[in-house]
């Protein structure tokens, strides 16, 4: 999950910022948080790699906080927005925009605990997650979350935003992933593609950073196959057109 963190009051945002990271600890989540101290630099990163959950002051320095909502619904409807109140705020305009919580300032642990509790219990309702035990606690890694899986012995590596080791299979593994963003490119090597940012008939990579070998007898293939993939995205996207 991509956590954006938008208030222009920088110290009341660090609070923030710390009390998420300790709850995503805690739930020893793998989501990463953004942070931005105003709307316009928040949309344009938005814009190139969205959100899901958007956490925002109901003031900021060139906006309100319902006005981003609404803007970046016109770019990706699916988002989950949160409004950071003050006690003098009016909430009428915030209503409006049906945020999924709403946190009065200032700010306490207990706060933003409850708040990903309920978070994390309505993601695990609707989007797929492999469950995986590491060192005796229990991980949960959103498909959305996971760039690639890769065998390494008895062992996976899933890499997030960070490296996993998990005990595991990669044949188990792989028939959980029943889905069709993930794609096997070589032996051993699963890649989500809607992490691609770049592909030939040699080579696949992913948030510009990540680079593999395509299966050469399957080249071809693989990349009809990503091809075929970001069509029916788009198309679903897209919507009917109007003649």
């Amino acid at each position: 999950m991509r956590i954006a963190l938008i208030d222009s009051i920088e110290n009341e945002c660090k609070q923030f910022d710390l009390f998420i990271q300790k709850a995503l600890t805690e739930f020893h989540d793998t989501s990463e948080i953004h942070v931005f101290s105003d709307g316009a630099s928040f949309l344009k990163e938005h814009r190139k790699e969205p959100f899901h959950l958007i956490c925002v002051a109901m003031k900021l320095s060139d906006m309100t906080g319902p006005d981003l909502i609404r803007k970046a619904r016109e770019l990706t409807p699916i988002i989950i927005p949160v409004l950071l109140a003050s006690p003098d705020d009016k909430w009428a305009e915030a209503f409006s925009v049906h945020a999924f919580d709403y946190l009065v300032k200032p700010f306490y642990y207990k706060q933003v605990h409850r708040l990903f509790y309920d978070l994390f219990d309505l993601f695990r309702q609707r989007e797929p997650h492999l469950d995986f035990r590491i060192g005796g606690k229990m991980y949960h890694f959103l498909y959305n979350d996971i760039r690639y899986i890769m065998s390494d012995s008895n062992y996976c590596t899933i890499m997030t935003t960070s490296f996993y080791r998990v005990r595991t299979t990669f044949q188990s593994t792989l028939e959980k992933l029943k889905d069709p963003r993930f794609l096997l490119i070589n032996r051993g090597i699963i890649i989500n593609m809607d992490h691609v940012t770049g592909i030939d008939y040699q080579t696949i990579i992913l948030d510009s950073s990540y680079s593999f070998p395509l299966n050469r007898r399957r080249a071809t293939e693989l990349q009809q196959a990503y091809i075929d993939y970001q069509f029916r995205i788009h198309s679903c996207f897209s919507g009917p057109q109007s003649s």
